[in-house]
C-alpha cells in the first residue's frame, strides 16, 4: 500500500470512530432507531445453544445488556471508538463482558467463537425498497472488506455463525428524539461509497454533527464476497431482522 493509500485509509477509519456521535448515540437508539428487544428475541432463536459470542462494533452495549438479561452468554465486545466503549463499560459493569478498544482486523486469532454478531456495526445490511439487499462495510475499500471477512471467518469455530442485522433503506430524514433535540441524517453516494451524515440539533443550533464513510456492495457482490472467503449463506432469519452466514 502506498503512502497516499495509507493516509486515505487512516482518514476513513478516524472519520468512522463515532467521536461526535457517541454523546447522543443512546438517545437516538432508544428513540426507535432499533428495537433491541426484538433483536434479542430473534438472536436467541438463531443462536440456539451457541453462547460464546464476539460482538463486532459493540458500541455502547445496548444490545449486549439486553442479551445478558435473558441468557448467560459469554460475550467479547470490540469497538474502535473509545468514546463508545466508555459508555459500554459503565452500562455493563455488572456483567462479565470482555470489552476491547481495537479494530477487529487486528484481533489475534488465538481463540475462536461460536458466533459473531454485527448489529449495525462493522458490517450492516439494508433491505432496499426494491426488495434487494445491500451491504455496507466500515472498511477502506472492497479488498479491505474481503480481508475483514477472512478475519471473521478465521475467528469462528467450524459451523459457527456470522449474524448481521438488517436495516431499512438508508434515506434522508429528520425526527424528534426528545422534547428539545432533533436528529437528521443525510445520505450521499459516490462510486463504491456511501457517506452518511448524522446531525443533532435544537431550535437554536447544531449540537453535534458527524459523517461516516462506508463501502457499498449490491446483493450479488455481497453474496460473492462471503462465498469467496468460505462462508455459506443461510439467508434471512424468520423474523427478517438478520442475515446469517455459516463457516
Amino acid at each position: 500500500m502506498s503512502n497516499i493509500d495509507q493516509a486515505s485509509s487512516a482518514t476513513i477509519r478516524k472519520q468512522n470512530e463515532y467521536i461526535e456521535l457517541a454523546q447522543f448515540y443512546d438517545l437516538l437508539m432508544q428513540a426507535g432507531y432499533y428495537d433491541h428487544q426484538a433483536f434479542v428475541n430473534s438472536l436467541a432463536l438463531i443462536l440456539g445453544s451457541r453462547t460464546k459470542i464476539l460482538d463486532v462494533g459493540i458500541g455502547t452495549g445496548l444490545l449486549t445488556e439486553q442479551m445478558l438479561q435473558v441468557q448467560n452468554y459469554e460475550i467479547t465486545g470490540v469497538d474502535f471508538s473509545e468514546e463508545m466503549l466508555v459508555k459500554a463499560r459503565r452500562r455493563l459493569s455488572d456483567y462479565n463482558v470482555k470489552l476491547l478498544n481495537l479494530d477487529i482486523r487486528d484481533y489475534p486469532e488465538n481463540e475462536s467463537f461460536q458466533s459473531i454478531i454485527s448489529s449495525g456495526g462493522t458490517i450492516c445490511i439494508s433491505h432496499q425498497d426494491s426488495g434487494q439487499y445491500r451491504l455496507y462495510s466500515y472498511c477502506d475499500d472492497k479488498l479491505d472488506h474481503l480481508s475483514l471477512l477472512r478475519k471473521l471467518y478465521n475467528l469462528l469455530e467450524d459451523d459457527g455463525l456470522l449474524i448481521i442485522s438488517i436495516q431499512g433503506e438508508h434515506k434522508n430524514y429528520s425526527k424528534a428524539i426528545s422534547e428539545d433535540i432533533t436528529y437528521s441524517q443525510e445520505i450521499n453516494y459516490s462510486g463504491d461509497y456511501m457517506t452518511k451524515w448524522y446531525t443533532f440539533s435544537n431550535e437554536e443550533k447544531i449540537l453535534s454533527r458527524q459523517s461516516v464513510k462506508l463501502v457499498v456492495f449490491d446483493e450479488i457482490e455481497m453474496i460473492n464476497s462471503f462465498t469467496e472467503v468460505g462462508f455459506k449463506s443461510l439467508g434471512v432469519d424468520q423474523s427478517n431482522k438478520f442475515y446469517v452466514f455459516q463457516r
